[in-house]
């Protein structure tokens, strides 16, 4: 089960968007992207309208991004489902020390593209591996626009390539260690 956390985020939000397009537009211009962890993490907030909240973590670079939601019909909130989306935000990395149980660094920094598609009812973002060949999903987002849903995927292969990365990048290290002998 995935820790609930009880501090005040607000203090942690760095940017905020309400949209797939904004969001994707606030790390366009970056030239390289890196995939470096994955995470989700259930927040109460207090106040005029008591919520809870999920937040699917996803750090590209050095930046740490939540995609928000809920249920309006009071279920609770957990990483599998879909919810109602309700913001973007770019959180400061110190957050991380409240959700280490529900947080993974991922042991290699994937290199991806994200690609946006805009339809009529729809917007979808995609985050798959960087080149040519094989493209594979490493992590989806789809809102549909009337009910605002949200719906998010980690993909398998994500996982398989940090292992493959991690394995090649060991095996490099140890025959440039032998050619030093």
């Amino acid at each position: 089960m995935f820790n609930q956390i009880t501090i005040d985020i607000e203090k942690y939000i760095k940017e905020k968007w309400l949209s797939l397009p904004q969001f994707y537009e606030s790390f366009l211009t970056e030239k390289d992207l890196f995939l470096k962890g994955l995470g989700f993490f259930k927040y109460s907030s207090t106040g005029q309208f008591n919520e809870d909240i999920g937040y699917h973590l996803i750090k590209l670079n050095d930046r740490l991004f939540g995609i928000g939601g809920f249920f309006l019909d009071k279920e609770e909130v957990t990483d599998n489902a879909s919810m109602i989306l309700k913001n973007i935000v770019e959180f400061d990395t110190s957050i991380l020390d409240y959700t280490n149980n529900t947080y993974k660094d991922l042991e290699a920094a994937l290199p991806i593209e994200a690609k946006i598609y805009i339809y009529s009812d729809e917007d979808k973002l995609l985050i798959n591996k960087s080149g040519k060949g094989n493209i594979d999903l490493y992590c989806s987002c789809q809102v549909e626009k009337q009910k605002n849903k949200l719906l998010y995927k980690v993909y398998p292969s994500v996982f398989n390539e940090v292992k493959r990365l991690v394995i090649s990048n060991l095996l490099e290290e140890r025959i440039k260690n032998l050619r030093k002998k």
